[in-house]
């Protein structure tokens, strides 16, 4: 199968390096960059994998089965579409939720050409999700479910985790989308260890969209991010030039409350992963997937693979789950 990757960042360079070494992919870089993306090749020793120029302005014809979107979110639903007009298949790695609206909203036109758009195949709102459906599956009612994320892959993430700071957001509250001011709420959350407690607060990511349509009866949904850490340099005097900024380690802490046979529970997953090697795991069992399925329309990542299954794989990869225990 040839699964196209368009943008090399760090999640997409580590997607390249997985679908080489398996048996079963042949990895085609999608690109408007081609000699910016040889030289990452080369970085990676990987310059003999194939390069294929794309111009989203232009009629693209693909000779790849699907195409990962695994560039800046801005540019997803114009590259979907146009992958699916040259008939292909498409994974989106995005997270906001004006971005994953739109490639939702292409589910007429995917079913029109008989290929599908998987949307949110990353740790945000991929794995998370999946945790929280995987929860859920104990309950006999789910009133509430509560993620907290952190973690960046590389520095285009870091910039995207920027905007989700700064950004309003909805929450799913009492049946009805509540508007919510960009870092409003905070709180410490308890991610597992060697993570520990960070300060999340609201922000522009897509999960509880996501979830929505996997977990229609729900009364509250409710997503928060990790604060942009402050740096020294910041702290210090706001100088001009910009602070170098470390990537974290990635970690998820997603609660689950209900009735389990009639009894009030709460049940609590945590997971720590590198977000760029969990990001591209999930995308490569995603691109898998939907050569596999051959589903048409627009789907969240939860309504493509089974739950428990994906999740153990990553497991299998080395992301580390738990369940947290004596909550009381």
């Amino acid at each position: 199968m040839r699964i196209g990757v368009l943008g090399l960042g760090v999640v997409g360079q580590r997607l390249i390096e997985l679908l080489d070494d398996d048996s079963v992919s042949t990895p085609v870089v999608v690109t408007g960059r081609v000699h910016k993306d040889r030289e990452a090749l080369r970085r990676i020793h990987r310059d003999h994998v194939e390069l294929v120029e794309f111009r989203i302005e232009a009629d693209a014809t693909f000779d790849v089965d699907v195409v990962v979107l695994a560039s800046p979110d801005e540019h997803h639903a114009t590259a979907a579409s146009a992958a699916l007009a040259g008939g292909a298949h498409v994974v989106s790695l995005a997270d906001s939720a004006a971005t994953v609206t739109e490639l939702l909203s292409l589910n007429e036109f995917a079913r029109e050409v008989g290929r599908s758009v998987v949307v949110g195949a990353a740790a945000s709102p991929g794995v998370s999700t999946l945790l929280a459906i995987h929860a859920g599956t104990l309950f006999s009612r789910i009133d509430q479910v509560d993620i907290a994320v952190t973690g960046t892959a590389g520095p285009t993430c870091i910039d995207r985790r920027a905007r989700a700071n700064r950004t309003e957001t909805q929450e799913w509250r009492d049946a009805m989308w509540v508007d919510c001011g960009a870092r409003s709420a905070p709180e410490l959350v308890f991610f597992p260890d060697p993570v520990g407690s960070i300060e999340c607060a609201r922000g522009d990511l897509s999960e509880s969209l996501v979830l929505r349509r996997v977990m229609p009866n729900v009364d509250l949904l409710s997503i928060k991010v990790a604060k942009e850490p402050v740096s020294p340099v910041q702290r210090a005097g706001r100088r001009s030039r910009r602070p170098e900024r470390e990537i974290e380690p990635g970690a998820q802490r997603i609660m689950v409350s209900g009735e389990i046979d009639g009894v009030p529970e709460t049940v609590v997953y945590g997971l720590v992963a590198s977000t760029r090697d969990i990001s591209a795991d999930l995308a490569q069992l995603c691109a898998w997937a939907a050569l596999s399925e051959q589903r048409s329309g627009a789907m969240t990542v939860g309504e493509l693979v089974d739950a428990p299954s994906t999740l153990r794989m990553l497991a299998d990869r080395g992301s580390q789950m738990l369940v947290y225990e004596d909550l009381d």
